[in-house]
């Protein structure tokens, strides 16, 4: 069987000219490559897409990636979030087994998109940008949660006493505001947290009571010794059985003519032309 796992494209910044001159939106490769299996199938969809329902009845499970520099805020993007995530609450509450995973930006999207009228005030500024590697803090009930539950003991042991999660933003969410919003409290556990260079903590690590929703605000795509993750989140999105087939026609021009030299920066990345 083949899982489709809709991945959200990141839109670009026009003042970006050398990149948006390549395209709409982009996915980093790093991301394609962390869910590297050949019996799953990436669906990207557009981060501007109203065509919420087509979509989600297309895919197996949603992932939510992270931006880079070239980005830009979009409220577009935050409300496809939102749209999408509402939709696989919907999905789960009929008995479809639905996962979404959100990383980086995602996960505070994730965050927001629960929050009452979406609310972005939420989020504070973090010194944990610039590839920051920092040990992991596992709560109380993240060693009971979903993600860790049968994680090998070495395996998070390595976690919490090295410096091997990389943590690239400059926004995030603290446990303070997290516990002031009833709306996340019910909806999320907080599994792991981190500390920034101002040793001020944020939430790294979240996971739905019930639903199969997870967030992550490092990189385990690219952190060190992190495959665990993969082969967590990969064996969820195969938990829905549904089998779906791609139309060509859903499938994003990618913009292939491009001369891309191994030495620059777009080598990185695939871009994509939609409306």
């Amino acid at each position: 069987m083949k899982f489709i796992i809709g991945m959200l494209t990141i839109p670009i910044d026009p003042i970006k000219t050398d990149y948006f001159k390549l395209g709409n939106s982009f996915i980093s490769k790093i991301h394609l490559e962390f869910l590297n299996d050949n019996n799953i199938i990436i669906l990207p969809i557009p981060y501007n897409t109203t065509k919420y329902n087509y979509f989600i009845n297309k895919i197996n499970g949603l992932y939510i990636p992270a931006d880079t520099l070239f980005s830009c805020d979009s409220d577009i993007f935050n409300q496809t979030c939102t749209n999408f995530i509402k939709l696989g609450i919907k999905k789960n509450n009929n008995g479809e087994y639905f996962p979404i995973y959100g990383v980086c930006k995602g996960i505070q999207q994730m965050l927001v998109s629960i929050e009452e009228n979406n609310n972005q005030k939420i989020l504070d500024k973090f010194d944990s940008f610039n590839s920051l590697y920092i040990p992991l803090t596992i709560t109380k009930t993240g060693y009971k949660s979903k993600i860790f539950k049968n994680a090998p003991k070495q395996f998070l042991n390595k976690l919490i006493t090295e410096d091997i999660t990389r943590h690239n933003h400059n926004f995030g969410l603290s446990p303070t505001q997290f516990l002031k919003s009833k709306n996340l409290r019910e909806f999320y556990n907080i599994v792991g947290i981190n500390y920034d260079r101002k040793n001020q903590p944020f939430i790294s690590i979240i996971e739905s009571y019930n639903y199969p929703f997870y967030g992550i605000q490092f990189h385990p795509e690219s952190g060190r010794d992190q495959e665990y993750f993969a082969e967590f989140l990969k064996n969820e999105y195969k938990k829905n059985k549904k089998e779906y087939d791609i139309n060509k026609n859903d499938l994003l021009k990618i913009n292939y003519n491009i001369n891309h030299d191994e030495n620059t920066d777009y080598c990185n990345y695939v871009f994509f032309i939609h409306e």
